[in-house]
């Protein structure tokens, strides 16, 4: 193939390279608003330097405390450094599974003192209500996440595209002698 073909198809992917590098960019940025304002929109503070109580909970939630939740990094290190050590507490380090497991089996038994029942079902309420929490602010995080992959992916493609474009317009040409032998 000469150098013309070349740069004939160098200039159409860099032309769909920019193309897709400016929908990539446009997609980033429209998920990284959407997970803000969904966030904003829940009026979520992040704990307090005082309410950090493990070196986990410190390393991992000061350099947010106190400050509205506007994005994914900060859903994440909330729900699985906040929520997910309070309802380990509260449940003796079990799971969700494992509670609701003894609070339906408590509950069938017929001897089974009633205010141990009610404590295990709101035991049970609770945890099934940090648990959707927590899977709804780690959802925000992985579309921040995507966000966060399709801007970069889309700055990629803009450098490649316009790398495309000037050797298409600008890169050396040569001209091959033709040698005519026979034999």
């Amino acid at each position: 193939m000469n150098q013309q073909i070349y740069k004939a198809i160098a200039r159409v992917l860099g032309i769909i390279l920019l193309l897709v590098g400016v929908g990539a960019i446009g997609g980033g940025l429209f998920l990284h608003s959407s997970v803000s304002s969904q966030l904003s929109e829940q009026k979520i503070t992040m704990p307090s330097k005082e309410n950090l109580t493990t070196q986990e909970q410190k390393d991992h939630l000061l350099q947010y405390a106190g400050q509205p939740m506007e994005d994914g990094n900060q859903a994440f290190a909330f729900s699985d450094y906040y929520i997910k050590e309070h309802l380990k507490q509260m449940a003796g380090g079990k799971n969700y599974n494992e509670v609701s497991g003894e609070y339906m089996k408590l509950s069938a038994d017929p001897k089974a003192d009633p205010q141990k029942v009610a404590k295990l079902r709101d035991l049970r309420a609770d945890m099934f209500q940090g648990n959707s929490l927590r899977g709804m602010l780690l959802n925000a995080y992985a579309f921040w996440t995507m966000g966060t992959v399709a801007l970069w992916a889309g700055i990629g493609s803009l450098i490649v595209g316009a790398g495309a474009l000037i050797y298409s317009f600008l890169g050396k040409s040569t001209k091959r002698g033709s040698s005519n032998t026979t034999a």
